[in-house]
């Protein structure tokens, strides 16, 4: 072999072990942002479509499954190429990480972070601390609770009722945040307890009408945008991903229906008690 042969072989080995570090780096990425986006709850679609664009940018061909726990992700066009395979289970992730995980998809997408340092970015954000402490977070639940029954029942012994389960559900929230595997006993344990609450008061005649007062402290634990996404999910064809988050708001919905009946049957409340009431006026203060 000649010399000029020996260079041309040594110069293609160098450049096949750029590119398989290329696309290694490439396939990190991808796989860190996955993971990410499915951890936020977007819908299949948008994880694919956002990947793929991240590969197009990148000029790499790349086919992806997307599942709301599972990520599959194949580089290259040939049908022998490996399939990358991750899980992700669905959590809370706090809307500064979210804004932050949107900025950087940005900046990928853009070529302004090598995508080793992107990846590391994902994973700093998934861990991030919250920014406020238990303190400020139960009040903030509080003031929410008031908020809302502002909209429909100001009245004080109304917002006095709010602010207190608020402060209740917020509790509950916290102490289940380090507590993952008892997530799916939230909606139930949060529904029992406000529930007994606000029927327990209208049993003593503290108050009136008390349905509608138990919308307030309960409404974090609506599953609206998991069934929101799950339909966005069946009109674009992505049927497994839909029905699962379908299926997943409608047992929320249960579980919360169902733990208002039980704090119903613990205060001893008649049924014939348990209706909403609203201000027919609105003072003034409001």
């Amino acid at each position: 072999m000649s010399q000029k042969d020996e260079v041309r072989t040594d110069m293609s080995e160098l450049l096949g072990e750029d590119e398989q570090r290329d696309e290694a780096a490439l396939l990190e990425c991808l796989s860190k942002v996955g993971k990410a986006l499915v951890a936020s709850g977007s819908a299949a679609g948008l994880v694919e479509n956002t990947l793929a664009a991240i590969a197009l940018s990148y000029r790499k061909d790349c086919e992806i499954v997307a599942l709301p726990n599972v990520l599959m992700i194949k580089l290259g066009a040939s049908g022998s190429a490996p399939v990358h395979l991750t899980m992700q289970r669905l959590t809370h992730l706090q809307l500064d990480q979210l804004s932050e995980i949107g900025i950087l998809v940005d900046r990928v997408l853009r070529h302004d972070v090598p995508l080793l340092d992107a990846a590391s970015e994902i994973d700093r954000i998934l861990i991030k601390v919250p920014r406020f402490r238990p303190v400020v977070v139960i009040v903030a639940y509080a003031l929410s609770s008031i908020g809302l029954t502002m909209l429909f029942r100001p009245e004080p012994r109304a917002l006095l009722v709010s602010g207190l389960t608020g402060i209740v559900a917020g509790s509950i929230i916290l102490w289940f945040r380090n507590r993952r595997r008892f997530d799916l006993l939230l909606p139930v344990i949060a529904a029992i307890v406000i529930s007994a609450i606000v029927f327990n008061l209208t049993r003593l005649g503290l108050l009136y009408g008390p349905t509608n007062l138990l919308i307030p402290p309960l409404v974090t634990f609506l599953p609206g945008v998991v069934l929101t996404t799950g339909m966005i999910e069946l009109a674009s064809m992505h049927i497994l991903s839909g029905s699962a988050r379908l299926v997943y708001g409608a047992a929320v919905l249960f579980f919360l229906l169902f733990g208002i009946a039980i704090g119903q049957n613990l205060s001893g409340l008649g049924s014939y008690l348990v209706l909403p009431y609203e201000a027919v006026s609105i003072p003034w203060w409001a």
